[in-house]
């Protein structure tokens, strides 16, 4: 925690997200006027009638950008979580049981990586129908390959330790000796992928959104771009400020990641600087 604090990039990032998760949580109560009511006239400029001005339909964009900030959050956090548990879980099976479940589990993991992960999100959202659960699924399902592999590449290095070694002799059990003494010692590279994995998530999602595929009772930053961009032009600030939501929470996480994964690895970091 001392070595993170040290990072001033990492202190300002985890500042500004969780002035964003404040933000999120509370836009019910900070939020002037709900997002989807006209309010206004439209395409208002910012500051005259509305801080961030309003779109096409007289509906206030700050209002927006806060109950859009719930659901970018959201989809985020959840798909993020699902992702690393599949990757955690595919990873461990394949580096600590190797031989034919390392091969099985990888040729699925290739498989997965060779469809393009936009199309496969496209026809999976498609098919189960645009909502928030189903982007969440969608997302999941591309995101989790590189965790696999990763966690599989420590797991295959960790398994011929003297630790684990000993834990044997003890007589503990395989699943025992995966889940508690294996899998701690790979949390900091499970820990920092998660955190940039959320980011990844909060742009896929802002990518579905933009295409129309979302669910159509939520605001979203990514519909507000979507439905405001035929007007970029003569109207910037419909589509600037949602962007700019997305620029910087993706930014805000980012950053956080890195700090903690310069905590916990002070050695490369002091290279690196």
């Amino acid at each position: 925690m001392k070595f993170f604090l040290s990072n001033r990039s990492a202190v300002a990032g985890l500042f500004v997200l969780i002035v964003i998760i404040l933000a999120a949580l509370f836009a019910g109560l900070i939020a002037p006027h709900d997002p989807w009511s006209t309010v206004g006239r439209p395409l208002s400029v910012p500051g005259s009638e509305f801080l961030l001005g309003s779109d096409s339909l007289g509906r206030d964009i700050y209002s927006g950008i806060l109950h859009g900030a719930r659901v970018s959050l959201l989809i985020g956090v959840a798909a993020a979580t699902i992702s690393v548990f599949i990757g955690v879980v595919v990873g461990l099976l394949a580096g600590y049981l190797g031989g034919r479940t390392n091969d099985f589990l990888m040729a699925f993991t290739e498989i997965v990586q060779t469809i393009p992960s936009f199309v496969l999100m496209v026809v999976l959202v498609a098919i189960f129908q645009p909502s928030i659960t189903s982007i969440i699924i969608a997302i999941a399902v591309v995101s989790w390959p590189p965790l696999a592999r990763l966690v599989r590449g420590e797991v295959m290095t960790l398994r011929t330790r003297e630790f684990v070694e000993a834990a044997r002799l003890n007589g503990l059990s395989e699943t025992h000796i995966m889940f508690r003494e294996i899998l701690p010692n790979c949390a900091s590279h499970i820990i920092v992928m998660g955190s940039l994995m959320i980011a990844n998530a909060i742009l896929m999602e802002s990518a579905m959104s933009f295409l129309g595929l979302t669910d159509p009772n939520v605001m979203t930053w990514g519909y507000m771009i979507g439905s405001s961009r035929a007007m970029l032009h003569f109207a910037w600030w419909t589509c600037v400020f949602p962007g700019f939501a997305i620029f910087v929470t993706v930014l805000a996480i980012n950053l956080v990641g890195e700090g903690i994964n310069d905590a916990f690895n002070p050695k490369l970091a002091k290279q690196r600087a």
